[in-house]
This record gives structure tokens, C-alpha cells and sequence, in this order.
């Protein structure tokens, strides 16, 4: 028998053992083996077993054949590969690949339909190659059971094969970057061309789906095409801003005969007009009316006035085409005498100035009242008149009036 490489012979009636590490350096009795215990030096000791040796009918495993043995079995008998033991008898074979072990190339042995098939559902961990998935948008679709929103979809790029078009919906075309442009239906960005809307009028009458109120139309221009006439209602008339005026059966903005207060004329200061250190009398920007040469006219007007320097701070006239008549004045703080306010004039194209002491507060008013009878020899203007009689501010307030009465063409 040869266990690691040691060979084992029959002499003399003597078994002992040989190798390369060790040499026989004596001989020992009948019955005793040469040995070797851990590299130590060998020497014989007896066999287990008592003496005699081993039968030669005895099985053995060798290397290759022997004379002397009758029942061994020499390795050399047997193909290359590696030795199987048969369990009970001890017999040793070659095992064969993919039966008695795996081969070292056995990977078709694990594929689909091998003799040991692998399901990749049993392993775990990735796979080292990328895999085509089998067939599953209907998971991902709407009520599928990995459904997948549109908006947790990738960032869409620049292709544009998905885009809608004339015979498919899709997605929208990237936009042109330009607010003045729209999609058209062929899905191009264009600049829309004017075109006049379908005939759609009821819809914005009253009770119609889409009623528009008639003060939420934008403000009108100064076009009179739809003013009202005598042959259709229609839009009021652009005021003509005098208060005398009112508009008449035919359209016209005039000053009504008689009537209402008994005045031809009635015009009151809409808002307050100061006169800032100046001493030159400035024509009123709202107590004024027409007159005609010929015409003799009851006038009247009646300030209510202020300043801010205490004592004698404004002074007031009128101007107008010459005339002939006479004139008076009452106030609640005159400067003039008496005598002097009580005047007749003769071809004269004013009256005569006065002043009116005024407090030292604009905002408290002084009241001045002017009534006259003029007969007129000229056309034109009755104009109000007022300025600093010194220095300071003066102020004619909101609320005078001028009124006239046409006694006569």
C-alpha cells in the first residue's frame, strides 16, 4: 500500500516501509513495520494485528498492479478524473460530470429547459446583464396596478414624434417663445389675422347667455351717430357746460324762456378760485353770460368771498360791452360809502370798482351783492371780475352766483 508516497513491500518475511524522507538504516523482527511518526526518525515497530503481514487475498487500492497481490485495485486501472466511492463495497469509479458533480463548463445545465434550471425567482440581488421586461404597459396604464402619472413622467426633450397632430392627439408642440403668437389646427405658431366673430348679438341682449349690462360697455367717444332724434331713441346729447342751459324737443342744448326761477341766466361758480398778490382785477372763470347789443338786462350777482389779511383786501368789478343804466351794491363788509355804491352810468364798459374788507381767514366768507339795470349798445361778455385789493390771497367760493333777465331784445 503507498499512503503518502511511502511503498510497501513484502521481504524476508519482513513488511517495512521505504520513501524518499526516510531510509531503512536497520532491520527489525518478524512481525514489526518500519514507521514514521511526524517526520521523526523511523524505526520498526509492530504491526497492529499481530505478525504475519497482511493476506495477499486481501483488497487493496494501489497506484498500479501487483504480482503479489490477487484482490487489489490499482488506481492506474481507472480513467482520469475524479474518484467516486461506492458506499458498502468500497469500490472506486470515476465520477460523472453533471451527475456526480458539477462540470466546470455547465451553465446551459441552469438555462431555460436544463437538466438544472435555475428560476431567477428564486435568487436574489440584481442581475449582472440588463434585462428586457416582458410585456406590462398595461400595469402602468390609467387603473392599472402600477399606474403611472403623467406628470411624475422624465422631463420631456426636444422630439418632437409624439406631438399632436391632425391625425392623432399628442403632446403640445414646444412653444415659440413669442406672447403675440397662437397654435393654428394645423399645429403651427402663428400670428392670428383679424376675422369677424358669427353673428351672435342675441346672446348679449337682455336674457341672452351672454347679457351685457349697459354700464359696463367702456366709456363713449364723441361720436353722435346714435344720439337720439326725432325718428329713434338713442344716446343723451354731449353736455354743452353751462348751467342755464337745457336740452329742448329737437336736440339743442338752450336757455328756456321764462320759467324754472324766473332767471334767462343762473350761473353758479363750481369751485373756488383764488387770486394769489395781484392786484389786477382777473376775469371770473365761471360768472359770465352772453349779451347783445340792443338787449336791456336785470343782472345779479352775488359773491360769497374770503381772504387771508385781516381789513381792506379785495376789490371787484365787472366788465362788459358798453352800456347804459344804473347799478347798487350791498355787503356784509363794504369799504365804500353808501352814497357811493348807488350809481348811474353812461356809455361805460365797467363798473366802478369797490372793495370789501376781508377777514384773516380764507375759509371765512364775506357775503357782496351787485344788482343792475343795463341796456347794452354792444355785444358781448357780462364778466365778473375780482383781485387783491392790496396783497395776501382772496378767494370768490363755490356757490356764487350770476343771474340775468332779458327785460328786452
Amino acid at each position: 500500500m503507498s499512503p503518502r508516497g511511502f511503498s510497501v513491500l513484502r521481504r524476508g518475511g519482513i513488511l517495512f516501509r521505504t520513501g524518499d524522507a526516510h531510509a531503512a538504516t536497520n532491520v527489525g523482527t518478524e512481525g514489526q513495520v518500519l514507521t514514521s511518526h511526524a517526520g521523526a526518525t523511523p524505526t520498526f515497530e509492530t504491526a497492529v494485528g499481530g505478525g504475519g503481514g497482511a493476506p495477499d487475498a486481501a483488497t487493496y487500492i494501489v497506484q498500479v498492479p501487483h504480482a503479489g497481490l490477487s484482490a487489489e485495485q490499482p488506481l492506474s486501472a481507472l480513467a482520469t478524473g475524479l474518484v467516486k466511492n461506492t458506499t458498502t463495497t468500497g469500490v472506486l469509479s470515476i465520477g460523472v460530470a453533471n451527475t456526480d458533480y458539477a462540470a466546470a463548463a455547465h451553465a446551459s445545465r441552469h438555462e431555460n429547459a436544463g437538466a438544472d434550471e435555475i428560476s431567477v425567482l428564486g435568487l436574489s440581488g440584481l442581475l449582472a446583464d440588463a434585462q428586457t421586461p416582458l410585456a406590462h404597459a398595461t400595469s402602468h396604464k390609467s387603473g392599472g396596478t402600477d399606474a403611472v402619472k403623467l406628470d411624475e413622467l422624465a422631463a420631456p426633450t426636444d422630439v418632437a414624434t409624439l406631438n399632436a397632430s391632425t391625425s392623432a392627439h399628442g403632446l403640445l408642440k414646444k412653444l415659440s417663445n413669442i406672447a403675440t403668437e397662437f397654435m393654428n389646427g394645423q399645429g403651427a405658431w402663428a400670428v392670428p389675422t383679424a376675422g369677424a366673430p358669427l353673428a351672435h348679438a342675441t346672446s348679449h341682449k337682455s336674457g341672452g347667455s351672454d347679457v351685457v349690462a349697459l354700464d359696463e360697455l367702456a366709456a363713449p367717444t364723441d361720436i353722435a351717430t346714435l344720439n337720439a332724434s326725432t325718428t329713434a331713441h338713442g344716446l343723451l346729447k354731449k353736455l354743452s357746460n353751462v348751467a342755464t342751459e337745457y336740452m329742448n324737443g329737437q336736440g339743442a342744448w338752450t336757455v328756456p324762456a321764462g320759467g324754472g326761477s324766473g332767471w334767462d341766466q343762473e350761473i353758479y361758480k363750481a369751485a373756488d378760485q383764488d387770486v394769489v398778490a395781484n392786484t389786477t382785477l382777473q376775469n371770473d372763470t365761471h360768472l359770465l353770460f352772453a349779451v347783445t347789443a340792443g338787449e336791456a338786462w336785470e343782472i345779479e350777482f352775488i359773491l360769497k368771498y374770503s381772504g387771508n389779511a385781516t381789513g381792506t383786501d379785495m376789490k371787484v368789478n365787472a366788465a362788459f360791452p358798453s352800456a347804459n343804466g344804473q347799478y347798487n351794491v350791498l355787503s356784509t363788509s363794504i369799504s365804500d360809502a353808501i352814497a357811493a355804491l348807488n350809481v348811474t352810468v353812461r356809455a361805460t364798459t365797467t363798473l366802478t370798482t369797490f372793495t370789501c374788507a376781508t377777514r384773516s381767514a380764507l375759509t371765512t366768507a364775506e357775503i357782496l351783492r351787485v344788482s343792475a339795470i343795463l341796456v347794452f349798445t354792444a355785444s358781448g361778455n357780462f364778466q365778473v371780475q375780482h383781485a387783491n385789493q392790496v396783497s395776501g390771497t382772496t378767494r370768490v367760493m363755490a356757490g356764487s352766483v350770476l343771474r340775468g333777465r332779458l327785460l328786452a331784445p
